[in-house]
C-alpha cells in the first residue's frame, strides 16, 4: 500500500520579527546616511555601496517568511524549511513506525519529559491543530510541533495506529 500526502503551512509572525524588521530597516537607514556622507572619500561607489546595503536588509527581511512542508511518503514523514519561497532545507525526516507517539498539543503529554529536544515546525505552538511527536534519532530523543491536515493524520493513523491519537471528529469525517 502506497501512501503519499503532503502539506504545507506558513509560520505566523511573532512580535519579535515583526521588531527585528523594524531595527534592520533603522540600520539600513543609518549606514545609507552614513555612507551618504562619506560621499567625497568614496566618490562613484556611493550608490552601489547604498544599493548593496539595502539588497542585504531586504534578503534579510524576506528570510524570515519561512513555510514548513510536511511530506509523507508511505511511512516516513519528511519536513521541509521553505525560505521566502525560495529556498528549501530538509529539517527531519521521521520514521512513522519507529516513533513514542504523535498527539495533539492539547493533551499536555508532552511536557512530562523535559529531556527532549525540541523543534518547532508549525504554525503556531499554542494552536488546537498542532501535533507533537516524540522519537529518536541518532541517539537522542526529538520532540517536533508540526501542523498536519486532516487527511495527513488519517494517514499517519494508517501507517502507526498505536501510537497516532487523532481527535474523535476527525475520525467521524474519514
Amino acid at each position: 500500500m502506497d501512501i503519499f500526502c503532503e502539506h504545507i503551512v506558513k509560520r505566523k509572525k511573532q512580535n519579535i520579527d515583526r521588531v527585528l524588521e523594524m531595527i534592520l530597516i533603522f540600520v539600513a537607514m543609518y549606514m545609507s546616511i552614513l555612507v551618504f556622507g562619506m560621499m567625497m572619500i568614496l566618490k562613484s561607489f556611493t550608490l552601489l555601496i547604498i544599493a548593496g546595503i539595502w539588497y542585504g536588509a531586504i534578503y534579510l527581511i524576506r528570510r524570515k517568511d519561512i513555510e514548513y512542508e510536511y511530506a509523507l511518503t508511505n511511512n516516513i514523514l519528511d519536513i521541509d524549511r521553505i525560505f521566502a519561497k525560495k529556498t528549501r532545507k530538509r529539517v527531519t525526516s521521521i520514521d512513522i513506525s519507529r516513533i513514542d507517539y504523535i498527539r495533539p498539543v492539547e493533551d499536555r503529554d508532552y511536557e512530562k519529559n523535559p529531556d527532549l529536544t525540541d523543534h518547532s515546525l508549525c504554525e503556531c505552538k499554542e494552536s488546537k491543530e498542532t501535533y507533537v511527536v516524540v522519537y529518536a534519532k541518532d541517539g537522542k530523543r526529538h520532540r517536533v510541533f508540526f501542523t498536519p491536515s486532516n487527511k495527513m493524520k488519517l494517514k499517519l493513523k494508517k501507517v502507526n495506529p498505536g501510537c497516532v491519537t487523532v481527535i474523535a471528529e476527525e475520525e467521524e469525517d474519514e
